[in-house]
């Protein structure tokens, strides 16, 4: 999941607050712990499946926050010590570049959770993956009953015509590129860390280019597949999720073309004052039972496999799960993009504007 292109919606006053939460004052002494995320449903769905619950047990009050993943906020609050932020879920290019800059507390996991029963990918130096979300490919099902089975299949504009909505960024799309071309996940990283590799994404995309709609947000990618404007996309099962379940829609996520998953990651700001509630609220948050629970709110699979086995059948077949993604499905590779990211961009937008 793109998380940085989830709107920033902060709650005005204490209007719209979770009953869990305390409005933020601005000031540290005024809270127990201070929790920031990316706003709307799925902030909320974190609300209620790990702030409230650890509210009720422990009677720690946590205040809200919320913003669009900029690493700036966060370096500005470390080397400034002014912090206000604890406990931070951070995209995993940024957790990548403030793990190796030291924004973030280097964790403590005897004091969260045994690593043996988390997927190998959440276990690291400066935060804990919670769960897994990502992209899909995805198509109304309404329309096309029978509908792609791979990322090739999205270059078929023949057999499925129309437009299809990509996110204006080069991340993600060269990694679904290169898979649309052949390149095995257990490869794609290698391939797209040489020039050969890069050329190959780009040279692709060439093919699809005059079909492509570009979206900025991802509240505009649902909105142009509700209304049709692309018959096919890759988006964030997140949405996708929503939009069937709030619209009765019929849009599919496509298992057998596999994700490009990305985690959601806690960490927490070096020098936080409040240390000992950060960690309680990871350790809390890590548990089984609290993972299951969060399944109830948001379909993205827990990164505690324990957890699995507290679902219901029926819950956890909408889920995009890490532990029984298809056999495509690969983790995004978060410090090939940290540290390719600037120089893509450029040639991204260069490429994309003629």
């Amino acid at each position: 999941m793109n998380y940085r292109l989830l709107p920033n919606v902060w709650r005005a006053g204490c209007a719209a607050a979770v009953v869990a939460a305390t409005c933020w004052s601005g000031s540290a002494s005024a809270r127990d712990l201070t929790f920031t995320s990316w706003g709307g449903a799925y902030q909320d769905a974190e609300s209620k499946a790990y702030l409230q619950p650890f509210t009720a047990a422990t009677g720690t009050k946590i205040a809200e926050d919320s913003y669009t993943g900029e690493i700036a906020k966060i370096r500005s609050q470390v080397e400034s010590g002014a912090i206000t932020w604890d406990v931070v879920d951070v995209a995993g290019d940024a957790l990548s570049i403030g793990c190796q800059q030291g924004l973030f507390e280097k964790l403590d996991w005897s004091k969260i959770a045994d690593k043996a029963d988390f997927i190998p990918a959440a276990v690291q130096e400066c935060a804990i993956g919670m769960s897994a979300g990502g992209v899909v490919l995805t198509y109304d099902q309404d329309k096309y009953p029978d509908g792609p089975k791979t990322w090739a299949d999205m270059w078929d504009v023949k057999k499925w015509p129309g437009k299809r909505g990509l996110s204006f960024d080069p991340k993600l799309n060269l990694d679904m590129a290169l898979l649309a071309d052949g390149v095995s996940k257990n490869d794609l990283y290698k391939v797209l860390a040489t020039p050969e590799g890069v050329d190959r994404a780009f040279a692709k995309l060439d093919q699809l280019k005059p079909n492509i709609h570009w979206y900025k947000t991802e509240a505009e990618a649902v909105q142009n597949l509700a209304s049709g404007e692309f018959t096919m996309a890759m988006e964030y099962y997140g949405r996708v999720f929503a939009l069937n379940k709030s619209e009765k829609r019929n849009f599919a996520k496509v298992d057998t073309a596999g994700y490009l998953l990305e985690l959601t990651n806690y960490a927490v700001l070096k020098g936080s004052p409040n240390l000992d509630s950060a960690y309680k609220l990871l350790a809390f948050a890590a548990q089984p039972k609290i993972q299951a629970g969060w399944t109830n709110y948001y379909p993205y699979g827990p990164a505690n496999t324990k957890a699995y086995d507290l679902i219901a059948a029926d819950v956890r077949a909408k889920l995009l799960s890490p532990t029984e993604a298809g056999g495509a499905s690969v983790f995004v590779d978060e410090a090939f993009w940290a540290a390719n990211l600037e120089d893509l961009q450029k040639r991204f937008s260069a490429w994309a504007a003629k």
